[in-house]
């Protein structure tokens, strides 16, 4: 059969099936062929996309309804099923964040919105739909980059795709870059690359554009953010944490769990309690105490979402109060509910 009638036969089959509700019986009966072809067919039509699913994770109102209960500064909550691929549970936290910042930028036109790096933060911004908002965007933190592309997928990474999906509003997305921090061949210790490293990241802040865009991120009215969990577990070490960045200055997991890290927020590091301090602060970014009194603010949001493998970073957090909406999933919902 050309290729044309092919395709228009697959397209017919599917739209039998999946838009008039046809049984496979009853399609057979109108084409005049077996109902295993018509299987085949569908099949077909599926691996050549000219039928193509959309997934929705279903809200769990009962356990939403515990985390407001049990964390009262929680005003909202999202709670999606669990599954046992991570690659799934992360689009269906990505899916279920898309539908959530959709419903924010049809409350509040013209919101400032800063967005974090990280690969949840990118299933978000993949699972949106390219529309037209009227929104501005913001990153949560500024960073140096260079000589390579890291494997982190940092907030300006994002900030352009979602510009580009919303239309590429003139002013509509913030943006500034910092030289990277260039160690040298010089040996020192640790503590010396650790205040050179944060001498050049404040002598950034002289430069007009870099403080005008730092100003702006301070003053958005909606965070979308993830965490970073520490120690890492063995299948979430993929070369996607913030700790990549951070090996110029021999910053390691080893140094910060000794240190009683449990986590980042939007490359802050925090303790069990959700408190930071000022040997922690390694870049330019809103920090912990921006987001808890943000959090606190019944005018702001800060919306988190954080599911497998994050378990621990995120009790910290909330015994913290570092945001007041919470998008997880169905098991992490109920080890938070049990060990609170």
């Amino acid at each position: 059969m050309p290729d044309d009638k092919r395709l228009k036969l697959l397209m017919d089959v599917a739209k039998m099936h999946y838009v008039d509700k046809l049984t496979k019986t009853e399609i057979a009966n109108k084409i005049q062929t077996s109902s295993t072809h018509v299987g085949r067919l569908l099949q077909e039509a599926e691996s050549k996309k000219v039928v193509q699913f959309t997934f929705t994770p279903p809200r769990l109102s009962g356990l939403q309804d515990q985390l407001i209960e049990r964390f009262p500064f929680v005003t909202e909550a999202i709670v999606v099923g669990s599954g046992d691929d991570y690659e799934f549970q992360l689009q269906a936290l990505g899916t279920a964040a898309a539908g959530y910042f959709e419903q924010c930028v049809e409350a509040q036109a013209g919101a400032k919105i800063g967005i974090s790096g990280g690969r949840t933060l990118r299933a978000m911004v993949q699972a949106l739909p390219r529309r037209q908002r009227d929104i501005t965007l913001c990153p949560t933190a500024l960073i140096g980059l260079g000589p390579f592309m890291p494997a982190h997928i940092d907030p300006m990474v994002l900030i352009s795709l979602l510009w580009h999906k919303s239309g590429r509003p003139e002013h509509g997305a913030y943006c500034a870059t910092i030289l990277p921090f260039d160690p040298g061949p010089k040996k020192r210790r640790f503590k010396e690359l650790r205040d050179e490293y944060r001498s050049h990241c404040d002598r950034q802040k002289n430069n007009s554009k870099v403080q005008f865009v730092l100003n702006e991120m301070h003053n958005v009215d909606i965070v979308f953010a993830s965490l970073g969990p520490i120690p890492l577990p063995a299948e979430y070490r993929r070369g996607t944490t913030v700790l990549e960045l951070l090996k110029d200055i021999e910053v390691t997991e080893d140094v910060l769990r000794n240190a009683g890290v449990v986590g980042d927020i939007s490359y802050e590091f925090f303790d069990r309690d959700g408190n930071a301090r000022e040997d922690w602060d390694f870049f330019l970014a809103l920090g912990v105490e921006h987001y808890r009194k943000m959090s606190a603010d019944s005018r702001k949001k800060v919306v988190m979402i954080a599911g497998k493998y994050k378990v621990d970073a995120l009790g910290a957090l909330l015994r913290g109060k570092l945001c007041n909406v919470l998008i997880t999933d169905s098991t992490t919902a109920e080890k938070l509910l049990m060990d609170s």
